[in-house]
């Protein structure tokens, strides 16, 4: 930002560039589009309104890349503890085809007993990769939102430089207007 005050276009480029992350390449973005739409004349509004919606196209392209792998986090997050339910269930049938096979031989808790115990294995092993996976999906969830928030922030700091450095432009091209049309040249006497 202090390069772009103090009219170093290229330097912050270069800042911009050297730097990793989503951050500096959001900012390359636009500060490469409002180096171009400058040096071909634009009007002020128009390279303002070029420079945030370049920044805003390459956004989503930049959340699309740190969201990538979330949803495979979310889809086992929640399909794990479905799947040991899944388990309980067809231990739940296993232990009540038991006891009906079983029925004068065994106790019916000796006969339910392989049933259950497939039931709760099942029950115990889908909780134990879904709570972990969907711990992880909010945590990288909570991390790509932070990294949308830097990104938008920069970029409102960014245009804030961009509209100042085109209305000092202006306002430095206007007093040269004005001090020139205040004291028009005088003609040479021959």
């Amino acid at each position: 930002l202090l390069l772009l005050q103090s009219d170093q276009l290229e330097e912050a480029l270069a800042e911009c560039e050297k730097a990793q992350g989503p951050v500096a390449a959001i900012l390359s973005v636009g500060l490469r589009k409002f180096l171009v739409l400058r040096r071909l004349g634009y009007d002020a509004g128009k390279i303002e309104e070029q420079v945030v919606k370049a920044m805003d196209d390459y956004g989503v392209h930049v959340v699309a890349a740190l969201e990538k792998h979330t949803p495979i986090l979310a889809t086992v997050a929640s399909a794990a503890p479905t799947v040991g339910f899944l388990g309980t269930v067809a231990g739940m049938i296993e232990s009540f085809d038991d006891i009906v096979k079983q029925m004068g031989e065994k106790s019916i808790v000796e006969a339910a007993a392989a049933g259950i115990s497939v039931a709760l294995l099942t029950t115990a092993l889908g909780l134990i990769v879904g709570l972990p996976a969907y711990v992880a999906f909010n945590y990288f969830t909570g991390v790509v939102n932070e990294f949308v928030l830097e990104v938008e922030e920069a970029a409102t700091e960014l245009i804030e430089g961009v509209t100042l450095q085109m209305a000092l432009e202006q306002a430095e091209a206007n007093a040269a207007h004005a001090t020139s049309a205040a004291h028009p040249p005088v003609p040479a006497r021959v």
